[in-house]
């Protein structure tokens, strides 16, 4: 005998069925803090990271700059993290923005002479901070992008790889296959979501496209104990005690309390003298 089953009891089963697929578990969605971010291309990079780096110079003793490298914004409130190298000692040392704002810096924040790496403040708020990435989980083969001044070409970007991990001096550094020039130090070193693995400090001279970073873990350290030096104090060190000396012939005191002359020219050279006591120190400046 054939059983003939009512429209309305295979409508039924046909929508029970379907609601039963529909509540079957769904694998879970995870966490937010462990998303992975988007990827960028380059140009959103530069367009969007662009506006964190900064150009860090230092004033010569004719008071004009001397030196000009590159650094990032750290923090909103004024912290900029560059390479020791990049702000010379014992000299003024200004920072500017993307938007054209000069800050001179209030105070080294942290510095490391090992690590090559200082922390500088300035006096200012709400400002485009870049995110520290994990420098430990960037791999080899990947993708990176560095942004600075290279030879004073302002604002400029170059993308390589990671070539791998070397010790340099002894210091662990990320090393890089891509065009590296002077003016490119201090500069962050980016992942294609825009974190910072690293700070560009060098460049080979043996080969071209291959340079160093210094890895941003080693920023951490600084941030967590910092030892800062405000800028009143920063310019004298090295400087000669003026309750000792008595400086003559117009010179001024120099780094590593070297006096040299105010001026120079041509073969005709200035002796700048100090005196302390029956003491004599003389050099001559080129």
């Amino acid at each position: 005998m054939l059983f003939r089953m009512p429209p309305s009891a295979a409508m039924f089963v046909l929508l029970f069925a379907t609601s039963t697929l529909a509540a079957e578990p769904q694998p879970a969605a995870p966490p937010a803090d462990q998303a992975k971010p988007a990827s960028a291309t380059i140009e959103e990079l530069a367009k969007t990271a662009g506006k964190s780096v900064v150009e860090v110079a230092f004033i010569g003793r004719d008071g004009k700059q001397q030196g000009l490298g590159s650094g990032f914004i750290l923090s909103a409130d004024g912290l900029i993290a560059t390479n020791l190298h990049v702000i010379g000692e014992a000299r003024p040392i200004s920072v500017k923005l993307q938007d054209q704002r000069v800050f001179e810096v209030t105070e080294v924040h942290a510095s490391d002479r090992t690590l090559d790496l200082a922390v500088l403040r300035i006096a200012a708020k709400d400002l485009p901070a870049l995110t520290l990435g994990d420098s430990s989980k960037l791999k080899q083969g990947e993708a990176v992008v560095a942004l600075g001044h290279p030879h004073g070409l302002k604002h400029s970007v170059v993308s390589g790889v990671v070539s791998g991990r070397r010790e340099v001096d002894g210091r662990q550094m990320i090393q890089l296959a891509m065009p590296i020039e002077p003016g490119n130090s201090g500069g962050p070193l980016l992942d294609m979501q825009g974190r910072v693995h690293g700070l560009v400090t060098m460049k080979s001279l043996v080969t071209e496209n291959l340079g160093f970073a210094v890895e941003s873990a080693a920023l951490k350290p600084l941030l967590d104990k910092p030892n800062p030096i405000p800028m009143s104090r920063w310019l004298t060190i090295g400087a000669l005690d003026p309750r000792d000396w008595t400086i003559l012939f117009g010179a001024r005191v120099a780094t590593a309390g070297r006096p040299h002359s105010r001026e120079r020219g041509g073969a005709r050279l200035r002796r700048a003298v100090a005196l302390s006591g029956q003491r004599r120190c003389a050099r001559s400046s080129f």
